[in-house]
């Protein structure tokens, strides 16, 4: 018998890394804010295109299961999850290299504690 044990940790950054901190917020309908602390490197990366096409998978989920073809939909749900990987990759992609651009850079996240309370995903 194998035992394991998982213990969660978390280390405080008390100084950045670098000089210039490249702040990104996470929201909903842009998908990601990246701005600098000097103002000239700001970016919104918008969240529209991707709204739009997960409506249309589900949409197409939708019509699927009311025709009663659970395997297409196991099918197309698997393709947009690659989808989706792949997009948040590009995302990922574009952020850093952007970083990398401004001068002895750090990175900081936005920590989404609670942010389940604070977004409405439906609108009314």
């Amino acid at each position: 018998m194998v035992w394991y044990l998982l213990l969660p940790a978390r280390e405080e950054m008390l100084e950045p890394a670098g000089t210039n901190i490249v702040g990104i917020d996470l929201g909903v309908a842009n998908l990601a804010v990246v701005s600098t602390t000097d103002g000239k490197a700001n970016r919104f990366l918008s969240g529209r295109a991707v709204q739009a096409k997960r409506n249309r998978f589900f949409n197409r989920r939708y019509s699927l299961s009311c025709a009663k073809k659970p395997h297409i939909i196991k099918r197309d749900q698997d393709k947009e999850h690659r989808w989706m990987k792949d997009v948040n990759h590009k995302i990922s992609r574009t952020i850093i290299r952007g970083a990398q651009k401004v001068v002895n850079s750090a990175i900081a996240l936005e920590e989404p504690h609670g942010i389940r309370e604070r977004v409405k995903a439906t609108k009314k």
